[in-house]
């Protein structure tokens, strides 16, 4: 099984992740179903995750993230029409 969070707040929001499991590989994605921008960040700070220091998922948009077991990695890079529906910064 994924870990699956649908996240379906009426305006932009942030949800923090904390790491994995220590040494091992783990799987998480995030649908963001509401009307604002959701902003995915990792509590650990920016070492843990390899794409840089946030992700911003749109309307609709779905962001899939890998544990290493060291750090996490986003596998995807989806756009919606001709707008990037994630924005790692």
């Amino acid at each position: 099984k994924v870990p699956l969070t649908l996240i379906s707040n009426g305006g932009s929001t942030t949800v923090t992740i904390g790491d994995g499991p220590s040494g091992k590989s783990a799987l998480k994605k995030f649908v963001n179903i509401g009307a604002g921008v959701t902003t995915i960040t990792v509590g650990s700070g920016a070492s843990k995750f390899a794409n840089g220091t946030t992700v911003a998922l749109a309307q609709h948009a779905v962001a899939e993230l890998i544990w290493t077991g060291a750090i996490w990695v986003l596998t995807n890079q989806a756009t919606s029409g001709t707008v990037p529906a994630l924005t790692v910064a």
